[in-house]
Protein backbone atom coordinates (compact mmCIF):
# COMPACT_ATOMS: atom_id res chain seq x y z
CA UNK A 1 0.00 0.00 0.00
CA UNK A 2 1.06 3.54 -0.87
CA UNK A 3 1.44 6.61 0.78
CA UNK A 4 -1.16 8.01 -1.39
CA UNK A 5 -3.62 5.16 -0.67
CA UNK A 6 -3.29 5.32 3.20
CA UNK A 7 -3.77 9.36 3.15
CA UNK A 8 -7.33 8.53 1.50
CA UNK A 9 -7.75 5.61 3.97
CA UNK A 10 -6.68 8.11 7.01
CA UNK A 11 -9.15 10.56 5.99
CA UNK A 12 -12.00 8.33 5.24
CA UNK A 13 -11.15 7.09 8.59
CA UNK A 14 -11.22 10.08 10.09
CA UNK A 15 -14.77 11.15 9.13
CA UNK A 16 -16.43 7.93 10.02
CA UNK A 17 -14.87 8.64 13.37
CA UNK A 18 -16.18 12.52 13.41
CA UNK A 19 -19.32 11.23 11.60
CA UNK A 20 -18.93 14.37 9.57
CA UNK A 21 -19.29 15.52 6.06
CA UNK A 22 -16.86 15.63 3.25
CA UNK A 23 -17.71 19.85 3.02
CA UNK A 24 -17.55 20.04 7.08
CA UNK A 25 -14.21 18.39 6.97
CA UNK A 26 -12.70 20.30 4.12
CA UNK A 27 -13.59 23.74 6.11
CA UNK A 28 -12.42 22.38 9.33
CA UNK A 29 -8.97 21.62 7.08
CA UNK A 30 -9.05 24.67 4.79
CA UNK A 31 -9.21 23.04 1.97
CA UNK A 32 -11.64 22.90 -1.19
CA UNK A 33 -14.50 20.01 -0.90
CA UNK A 34 -13.30 18.77 -4.52
CA UNK A 35 -9.99 18.27 -3.50
CA UNK A 36 -10.86 16.63 -0.33
CA UNK A 37 -13.01 14.07 -2.14
CA UNK A 38 -10.03 13.89 -5.12
CA UNK A 39 -7.52 13.00 -1.45
CA UNK A 40 -9.99 10.87 -0.53
CA UNK A 41 -10.70 8.51 -3.26
CA UNK A 42 -7.47 8.88 -4.32
CA UNK A 43 -7.82 9.85 -7.52
CA UNK A 44 -5.38 12.60 -7.07
CA UNK A 45 -1.53 12.47 -5.85
CA UNK A 46 -0.94 15.21 -3.35
CA UNK A 47 2.48 16.40 -3.08
CA UNK A 48 4.83 15.32 0.05
CA UNK A 49 4.53 18.61 1.08
CA UNK A 50 0.47 18.57 0.57
CA UNK A 51 0.42 15.04 2.02
CA UNK A 52 2.18 16.34 5.15
CA UNK A 53 0.31 19.16 5.80
CA UNK A 54 -3.05 17.38 5.55
CA UNK A 55 -1.61 14.54 7.85
CA UNK A 56 -0.87 17.02 10.56
CA UNK A 57 -4.48 19.02 10.19
CA UNK A 58 -6.16 15.07 10.63
CA UNK A 59 -4.30 14.76 13.57
CA UNK A 60 -5.00 17.99 15.39
CA UNK A 61 -8.64 17.61 14.64
CA UNK A 62 -8.58 14.18 16.02
CA UNK A 63 -7.10 15.32 19.04
CA UNK A 64 -9.26 18.05 19.93
CA UNK A 65 -11.75 15.75 19.03
CA UNK A 66 -10.79 13.23 21.31
CA UNK A 67 -10.83 15.88 24.16
CA UNK A 68 -14.55 17.03 23.69
CA UNK A 69 -15.26 13.67 23.59
CA UNK A 70 -16.22 11.84 20.56
CA UNK A 71 -20.13 11.38 21.74
CA UNK A 72 -20.17 15.05 21.60
CA UNK A 73 -19.51 15.68 17.62
CA UNK A 74 -22.81 14.12 16.09
CA UNK A 75 -24.77 16.27 18.78
CA UNK A 76 -22.60 19.53 17.74
CA UNK A 77 -24.28 18.88 14.27
CA UNK A 78 -27.81 18.14 14.85
CA UNK A 79 -30.00 21.37 13.32
CA UNK A 80 -32.18 21.29 16.09
CA UNK A 81 -29.33 21.67 19.31
CA UNK A 82 -28.67 24.51 16.89
CA UNK A 83 -31.92 26.00 16.68
CA UNK A 84 -31.86 26.44 20.20
CA UNK A 85 -28.74 27.53 20.72
CA UNK A 86 -28.96 30.56 18.09
CA UNK A 87 -32.77 31.18 19.47
CA UNK A 88 -32.42 34.73 21.01
CA UNK A 89 -34.77 35.30 24.36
Amino acid sequence: MDSHTSLAQELSRCRERLQISQVRLARLMNLKTHRLSDLEKARSLPSEAEAGRVRRQLYKIMNESSLLGSSLVPLRSDPRLIALMDCRY
